[in-house]
């Protein structure tokens, strides 16, 4: 019982640092799927293609035109990872139309399989749904670079 209770305690000195790097500072995720090949989970070769990428995301950074930021899905809430490609007030690109106040314009490199906010059920998403920019690409080793 002492083993534990010494455990224990050592687990309430780690936990709260921990869990406040995590909601605070950086997280760390699995990207999944071909939106933003080249950038992430390229598929240049087979193995390529069955290895996904491991990231590391910054939180509450300041976002701008041309990161890659993690944001919920504002219809399912499921964890994305795009490229913005216009802010508040801004043109879209190949578009008549304003990003509106509040909002950002995404996109993933890969248009040709990527559902983002050219797609009606996605639009412009709310500035408060994004989680944080993706800073490197941690796994695997051989893809290990910062993200531009």
């Amino acid at each position: 019982f002492r083993q534990h209770r010494r455990a224990l305690r050592g687990l309430l000195y780690v936990a709260p640092p921990l869990i406040f790097v995590w909601d605070r500072i950086a997280s760390i995720h699995r990207v999944s799927g071909r939106s933003m090949t080249p950038t992430l989970n390229p598929q240049d070769t087979l193995f390529d293609s069955l290895v996904n990428d491991w990231i590391l995301v910054q939180r509450n950074a300041q976002v701008e035109k041309g990161d890659v930021v993690l944001f919920r899905e504002p219809t399912t809430g499921l964890q994305c990872v795009k490229r913005i490609v216009a802010v508040s007030h801004e043109l879209i690109p190949h578009m008549n139309r304003v990003v509106p106040s509040g909002h950002v314009w995404v996109e993933g490199d890969n248009k040709a399989v990527s559902i983002d906010s050219r797609s009606p059920d996605i639009g412009p998403i709310p500035m408060g749904l994004i989680q944080g920019v993706v800073i490197f690409v941690f796994w695997p080793f051989w893809r290990t670079r910062e993200v531009e």
